[in-house]
């Protein structure tokens, strides 16, 4: 078969991305800790761009989201410009008057119940570790010194969210002990304080804390033992199918499960920092309608470099490839100021967006959330 070369026209769709829009889809992704250093990386790395302190002084316009900038264009350099707009679409909270709303209730001082007397630990200036909680319990647990041996095995073999990562058969290996003994301790552990802890999985924890409740052959353990998937997605059709119990048995179960029970019970016994979660978004009710509030706090603003605006626009001297690096980098500037603008009104409109579809869930909480994937919300946007 001979070779031979043709011309031949196809016709295609397909998606063609600009740098600008890869930029936008970028920034759009970034949590906020991840968007403060994208916005640190771009202020060092584009002289053109630089950060407007004047905006922080103007408190008569606390939700402005940040400055715009008109379009460049290449014959129009000498054109650069700035304007500042507000966004009317977000609400200022009145915080005199949620003040004021405030029903204070006040009560007499009574004893505390034994089981609700707080901890000694409570008094320290720095609580104990996960180890040393532990540890002080078993003091009391009248062990034998190979006892004891396992049980400090077992005890520094605990990860940050109290868990057991090594089995059975691990410990009967490093402790020379038989299976017997090391279950023995096990059980004993996994009934000190907190409930829950020395446990395999995010599964036997949840039963042991159960089984400490008086719940153990309850709806609350039949769901986490053998429908765990379908909680974690709220699928109630599912989960009534599955049980053969009514829908309000099931949101009851779920209630006693997240309100009384923790996945992790060996998190507030960490050393480690805790990472706070800062919000896009805040969603408040006030005088029974629900506000959207943008969070800007702490985030620079942007703006263009008059320094550099004046630069290209007076220097008519410079050379051909000082003008071209100066009108590069303020159009770089320029889109992504333009991105995070881009961002900002994405995040409202997905905001309004879910408050529609998940109006209920809001109200009266996560009993009654609504199924919603993403294409809804595009589509609405």
């Amino acid at each position: 078969m001979a070779l031979e070369l043709r011309q031949q026209l196809k016709l295609a769709q397909k998606l063609v991305m600009t740098p600008q829009l890869r930029q936008a889809i970028r920034l759009l992704q970034l949590n906020r800790l991840e968007l403060s250093d994208a916005l640190q990386a771009e202020l060092e790395e584009n002289p053109a761009l630089e950060e407007d302190l004047t905006i922080a002084d103007l408190p008569e316009h606390p939700q402005m989201l940040s400055s715009t900038v008109e379009s460049l264009e290449p014959d129009r350099e000498q054109d650069y410009t700035e304007r500042v707009s507000i966004s009317d679409n977000i609400t200022e909270i009145n915080w005199e008057d949620y003040a004021n709303n405030f029903d204070s209730n006040f009560s007499f001082a009574h004893e505390t119940p034994a089981a609700d007397a707080p901890s000694q630990f409570d008094f320290i200036s720095e609580k104990p570790g996960l180890s040393a909680y532990l540890n002080w319990q078993l003091v009391h647990a009248e062990l034998d010194s190979k006892e004891w041996d396992i049980a400090q095995f077992v005890v520094g073999n605990l990860n940050r969210y109290g868990f057991l990562e090594v089995s059975v058969e691990e410990i009967m290996a490093e402790t020379d002990s038989s299976r017997d003994d090391v279950e023995y301790i096990i059980e004993t552990i996994q009934d000190l304080d907190p409930p829950g802890i020395a446990a395999r999985n995010v599964t036997e924890s949840l039963l042991l804390q159960l089984e400490r409740l008086g719940l153990k052959d309850s709806l609350a353990a039949e769901i986490i033992r053998d429908h765990l998937p379908l909680l974690e997605t709220r699928n109630y059709k599912a989960l009534m199918k599955s049980t053969g119990r009514k829908k309000s048995e099931i949101i009851k179960a779920i209630d006693c499960i997240t309100s009384e029970l923790t996945p992790y019970p060996g998190l507030p016994f960490s050393q480690e920092t805790t990472n706070y979660i800062v919000p896009d978004v805040y969603v408040m009710k006030i005088d029974g309608e629900y506000i959207i509030r943008l969070n800007d706090d702490d985030l620079p603003r942007l703006k263009l470099s008059s320094h550099y605006q004046e630069l290209l626009k007076e220097g008519k001297e410079l050379q051909k490839e000082s003008r071209q690096y100066l009108s590069d980098k303020l159009k770089n500037a320029e889109w992504f100021i333009k991105s995070i603008h881009q961002r900002q009104r994405t995040i409202y409109k997905v905001m309004e967006s879910l408050l529609k579809f998940q109006h209920d869930f809001f109200e009266y909480g996560p009993g009654h959330l609504k199924p919603l994937i993403l294409r809804d919300v595009a589509e609405d946007i």
